[in-house]
């Protein structure tokens, strides 16, 4: 491409497109480092939703804006062009989506998958301390990336639809205002949870019960709720529990994590994303009392009966012989001194 955006940021490639923006890979030429654009589009809509459209973004940058763990995406700059279009500048991840990763990988091991889930429950804690839902969890918001020496690495992505909450530490007024919608059900139907569907107040069990549906797709390479339409709604509301697969190999242990949190009724779920991260965290690391005892050492053999008869007879074969030794000696000494 070529063409310098913002007078610092080098456009070289679009990486991505969606119905409100268009994502490019940039290089910032004063810090040269790589980054990653994101340009609302405008084109083609009613001046309301336009109007929508940039209340979304704007929400967007100032929800991320707010958070700092490593598992959740970074915002360097945040501004409007000469031409009036919202932009939004952010790390650039290089890596894959996970629904790439997984239709690449296939089911991945129980272990794998807990420490993977574990940084999008580490981003989930934070968000939810701030006050601020994510919404619209799925694994085309996760990327996958590695660090050197340190494969499996993930960032959620994508705050657009993100919305405030009454967490203990009230989020600021301001924020309340600014994440607020407008009472739409909004989100990917296959990933949200009844009460989302429904349109009914949500709190971070709704975030839980989509991260579980990811989880569920990590370990066994297929959707749960295998649609995004009308159907996917039906599904998420029917009262069909959601099981893991009974032939797939998954511990008990981490079976019953992720049965509990995909689990349709919300007061059954885990409450908050730090209850599932000491969940994963005590399967993923046991303690010396709940892993299986090390196997018994090989007994060593006793000695038969017949080798200790073998072996007495032996010494006192020996025994009897130096007795007649001794005899003869002492004969033939007796017989020269006579």
């Amino acid at each position: 491409m070529g063409e310098t955006f913002q007078g610092r940021y080098l456009l070289e490639q679009v990486i991505g497109q969606g119905g409100y923006a268009r994502v490019y890979r940039a290089r910032q030429t004063d810090l040269g480092r790589d980054v990653a654009i994101k340009v609302l589009r405008t084109q083609h809509r009613s001046a309301e939703q336009s109007e929508e459209a940039a209340h979304r973004f704007e929400r967007e940058a100032k929800v991320v804006s707010l958070l700092r763990d490593p598992h959740t995406i970074t915002v360097y700059d945040y501004g409007r062009t000469d031409h009036g279009a919202l932009y939004m500048v952010t790390e650039f991840v290089d890596g894959r989506n996970l629904l790439d990763f997984v239709n690449n990988e296939g089911a991945l091991a129980p272990h794998r998958a807990a420490q993977m889930i574990l940084g999008v429950l580490y981003s989930l804690q934070e968000a939810h301390d701030h006050g601020i839902l994510h919404r619209d969890i799925k694994p085309a918001n996760v990327m996958v990336y590695e660090l050197p020496g340190r494969p499996d690495q993930v960032m959620l992505l994508d705050f657009g639809i993100a919305k405030a909450f009454e967490p203990e530490g009230d989020a600021s007024e301001s924020m309340k205002v600014a994440l607020t919608g407008q009472g739409r059900v909004v989100g990917s139907p296959g990933y949200m949870s009844p009460e989302q569907i429904r349109g009914q107040p949500l709190t971070p069990a709704s975030d839980i019960y989509s991260t579980g549906l990811v989880f569920y797709e990590m370990l066994t390479a297929t959707r749960a709720i295998d649609t995004e339409d009308l159907h996917a709604a039906f599904q998420q509301i029917s009262s069909v529990p959601i099981l893991l697969p009974e032939k797939l190999y998954i511990p008990d242990s981490l079976r019953a994590i992720v049965e509990r949190m995909v689990d349709k009724q919300a007061d059954r779920r885990y409450q908050s994303a730090h209850e599932v991260i000491e969940a994963l965290t005590a399967f993923c690391n046991p303690e010396p009392a709940d892993l299986p005892p090390p196997p018994a050492p090989a007994p060593v053999p006793a000695p038969s009966s017949a080798h200790d008869d073998g072996a007495v007879g032996r010494y006192r074969a020996l025994a009897i012989i130096a007795v007649i030794v001794a005899a003869i000696a002492a004969a033939a000494f007796l017989s020269t001194s006579l």
